[in-house]
């Protein structure tokens, strides 16, 4: 499994670079502090205007939505080709603009799912940047929701000139960030960043379960065959699916203690709803919260295949993009359900979801 979707494992190149980036990752915070001072002048007038966050529960169209985002010239994210030496991110893209000879080929990804992902395409490795600073997370215990307050020490002074640095070699005026667990950081994003713009991906129960037990089984065939995977998709900030998964806690621990026994149990469908109900009744919070609602906006991935031009629209108002009009005519016709599966669950297991998820999907949109 490649960072770019070959299924028959991990290329070996990706494996050497990544472990000796792991071997770095002591030095890795005085490297960037060292870039940062190299290129102070350019961040001097660098700012960090409205930066866009695509969050969401795994396979509720992130992917695609960040995509078709990082089309605007005014937004930049972090990119295939950035991992795995992403804690210099200056240097390495400075490098590699004046070494690139050709286009890099698009194929598709793992996940399997009709995207097409390239070395330039965009990805989510903002949660490798807070492994760096917290070694334990996802390891010694489950990702869980953060205050205003609560990140490592040193991380948002590192996080900010991140985003910055990243800005400024690229040349965009504003930041793009795709990421699943940024769900559980929305108030730490709110009082860090100035006035980010979120949207928050949402799927019907049913087809989410359905896709994310589609994802997990993939990603264990992908261990079966190459035992790296396991290392390689941890290393790269990836828990959700495949051997080395774990559950975040999105509201408590016990919550959290009962979608890992369901699992253990063999479970699988009930314990992925107990975290989908988990997951967005953690996202009703924010949405109720007066300080936060202004910067949030809630899309179903149903309004996105079903109504495109309209969803497009809300998702560019909200965001504040101009011109962004051109790049959704390009991408409607691609906006379409998936038709290469079907969930075909029981009666039993469609009881088992809806009794897990109806009241927050109700609150949601969702009918019964």
């Amino acid at each position: 499994m490649s960072s770019t979707g070959d299924s028959a494992g991990v290329p070996s190149g990706l494996y050497l670079r990544t472990r000796i980036s792991r071997l770095l990752n002591p030095f890795w915070p005085t490297f960037s502090r060292l870039e940062s001072f190299f290129v102070g002048d350019e961040l001097a007038g660098q700012e960090i205007d409205r930066p866009v966050y695509v969050t969401g529960i795994a396979r509720a169209g992130t992917t695609i939505v960040t995509e078709m985002l990082a089309a605007s010239l005014e937004l930049t994210s972090h990119q295939y080709a950035d991992f795995p030496f992403l804690f210099t991110p200056y240097w390495r893209n400075y490098l590699a603009q004046r070494s690139q000879v050709a286009a890099p080929k698009a194929i598709e990804r793992a996940h399997k799912d009709r995207i097409l992902v390239s070395a330039n395409s965009p990805e989510a490795f903002e949660e490798v940047l807070w492994m760096l600073f917290d070694p334990a997370l996802h390891y010694k215990y489950p990702i869980r929701a953060l205050g205003p307050n609560d990140a490592p020490e040193g991380f948002p002074d590192f996080y900010r000139d991140h985003v910055k640095k990243l800005l400024a070699v690229r040349g965009a005026s504003r930041y793009l960030a795709k990421g699943n667990y940024n769900l559980l950081r929305l108030r730490w994003l709110a009082d860090c960043m100035e006035d980010p713009r979120v949207i928050i991906m949402v799927r019907q129960p049913s087809w989410h379960v359905a896709s994310l037990m589609k994802q997990h089984a993939l990603f264990n065939e992908a261990q079966r065959i190459d035992q790296r995977t396991r290392w390689q998709l941890a290393a790269s900030g990836h828990f959700e699916f495949g051997p080395q998964r774990v559950a975040p806690v999105y509201l408590d621990n016990d919550a959290q203690q009962v979608v890992v026994d369901l699992w253990s149990s063999g479970d699988e469908v009930r314990g992925w709803a107990k975290l989908w109900a988990q997951g967005y009744a953690l996202a009703r919070e924010y949405l109720e919260d007066s300080a936060l609602q202004r910067q949030l906006l809630l899309v179903r991935y149903e309004d996105l295949c079903g109504e495109p031009e309209k969803t497009l629209s809300r998702i560019a108002d909200h965001c504040q993009l101009d011109g962004f009009d051109k790049i959704a005519e390009r991408y409607v016709p691609q906006l379409r359900p998936p038709q290469y599966y079907e969930p075909g669950f029981t009666d039993a297991q469609l009881a088992a979801i809806d009794d897990e998820t109806h009241e927050t999907a109700t609150a949601l949109g969702y009918r019964r």
